[in-house]
């Protein structure tokens, strides 16, 4: 069972191996629509970690992402 399922976090980290090139990549970006989706009705915070380039920054500013880290 999905570690999401037994507990209830304050925040969801999204590793830098989702992030990374995420704009150049439909699979991912539909992982983090559903993952968006799931944290969203449960009103979790998320963070993107490893963000780097401006069109991962404007690709996950697009789809709602919380917070980020990266340089």
């Amino acid at each position: 069972e999905s570690v999401l399922l037994q507990i209830d976090p304050a925040i969801v980290k999204f590793d830098m191996n989702l992030v990374r090139n995420i704009h150049e990549d439909v699979n991912r970006q539909m992982l983090l629509k559903n993952l968006m989706e799931y944290t969203r009705k449960r009103r979790i915070i998320t963070l993107a970690e490893g963000v780097e380039t401006e069109g991962e920054l404007k690709l996950l500013l697009e789809y709602g992402v919380d917070l980020f880290q990266g340089f």
